[in-house]
């Protein structure tokens, strides 16, 4: 079996780890399952960050759009993660939601994206 690339995020945030190890493994076999985790995983680690940032106030509805748009978060974010916090959350919200029949290269774009989020989040 090979290493996920989200190995270095399991022993400090196993939830996290979980989510986008298991959107890694069916990318390619059940993209919009892998779009939903992928999508649950950002919204662990902004859910962690909130919740251990002194520098940073929960969002008073919860929930990965409200995370990704807080304008302090944008801040410390970065136009980039932003943008790709917010195609994920945009993909996995229409894999759940709409039916968008999502293909494998889509789903691996999305876990793609989900690395370079998580690299910034771990």
């Amino acid at each position: 079996m090979t290493a996920s690339n989200f190995a270095h995020l399991e022993p400090d945030f196993p939830t996290v780890y979980a989510a986008a190890s298991s959107a890694e493994r069916l990318a390619m076999s059940e993209p919009e399952a892998a779009a939903i985790l992928a999508g649950k995983a950002v919204e662990l680690a902004l859910g962690w960050a909130f919740a251990h940032d002194a520098g940073l106030t929960p969002p008073a509805q919860t929930g990965a759009s409200r995370m990704i748009n807080d304008p302090d978060l944008r801040g410390i974010m970065g136009q980039k993660v932003h943008a790709k916090a917010r195609f994920i959350n945009l993909v996995r919200n229409k894999s759940a939601h709409e039916g968008a029949n999502l293909k494998p290269e889509g789903a691996r774009q999305v876990v793609e994206e989900l690395h370079h989020v998580l690299h910034w989040f771990g």
